[in-house]
Formats: C-alpha cells, sequence, structure tokens
C-alpha cells in the first residue's frame, strides 16, 4: 500500500475523485447528440391462430425451423407449423392435466428448454 504522505498530490487526487470535486469540463461538453428517433411497429404474423391463454415463451427445437412451440403458463405447451397461413395448433404437451402445475401470479409453467 502506497503512503500517501510521500506523494501529497496523489491524496489530494484521490480525494477530489472520491468526493466527486473534480469537474473534466462544462456540462455542453458531456453531452452527446441525440439519437435520431425510431419508429417501431407490430405486425401479427400467424393472424390466424387462435389466442393463447398467458404464453409465457415461443421457441424452435435447435435446428428446426418447421415449427413454432408457445409454452402457457397454466402447463400446456402448443405446436404449430411456421406457416404464416396456418390456422390451428396442436397440443405438444399438457402437465395441467396431471395435476402438477400450480398456476397462479408469477408460478407455473415457466419455460421449456430442447436438448441440444
Amino acid at each position: 500500500m502506497a503512503d500517501f504522505r510521500q506523494f501529497p498530490w496523489m491524496a489530494v487526487a484521490v480525494a477530489a475523485l472520491g468526493l466527486g470535486a473534480c469537474d473534466s469540463g462544462s456540462d455542453d461538453e458531456l453531452q452527446q447528440p441525440a439519437a435520431p428517433p425510431v419508429t417501431l411497429t407490430v405486425q401479427r404474423v400467424f393472424a390466424s391462430l387462435p389466442s393463447f391463454s398467458s404464453p409465457v415463451a415461443m421457441l424452435q427445437a435447435p435446428g428446426d425451423g418447421t415449427r413454432w412451440f408457445v409454452v402457457e403458463q397454466a402447463g400446456q405447451i402448443r405446436v404449430f407449423d411456421n406457416d404464416p397461413a396456418v390456422v390451428a395448433t396442436a397440443e405438444f404437451v399438457d402437465i395441467d392435466g396431471m395435476n402438477r402445475v400450480t398456476f397462479s401470479g408469477e408460478a407455473g409453467l415457466l419455460g421449456m428448454a430442447f436438448h441440444p
């Protein structure tokens, strides 16, 4: 550990930084130019599908871009083709029917992972 008695200027600099007393310039120098505005839009891709009940995740199996899986918080996982004209989903997993899921608030089936 350094002995600050040997370096009085270092002790002053460290104290100034610690107390926030060091002024690095005017406020105008610190301001960055404003970023251009970004416009976002939302478009429903699978418009013909029925609504999901409390969906918490939407994912595809690794290496398989042909299907989508939707995880519903109550314990169901629905699957459907990756086609904008798709009109129906199929049941992939239903662990709610086995009384294995407590679904309320932030509890329930909250995610899913595929084996690599």
